[in-house]
């Protein structure tokens, strides 16, 4: 896993549910690696946290595809 899957998942977080029980995991984890988009991140990720990953993942795909649809 790269952090801009764990930096799209804060982000997510962030736009929709301030509050959700990964939130500390995640922040634990960002902080203990680089800032550059492609490191890798060697870490034990918990189910809940990974589910939110998912989420994050399926909610960006859609905005970025109405966006596109929306310039042309």
């Amino acid at each position: 896993m790269l952090r801009i899957d764990l930096d799209k998942a804060k982000s997510y977080l962030y736009q929709t549910n301030q509050t959700h029980e990964a939130q500390d995991e995640l922040n634990l984890i960002l902080s203990q690696y680089g800032l550059h988009p492609k490191t890798p991140i060697i870490h034990e990720i918990s189910p809940v946290l990974n589910d939110l990953i998912q989420k994050a993942y399926i909610y960006y795909q859609k905005k970025n595809q109405t966006l596109k649809t929306k310039k042309k």
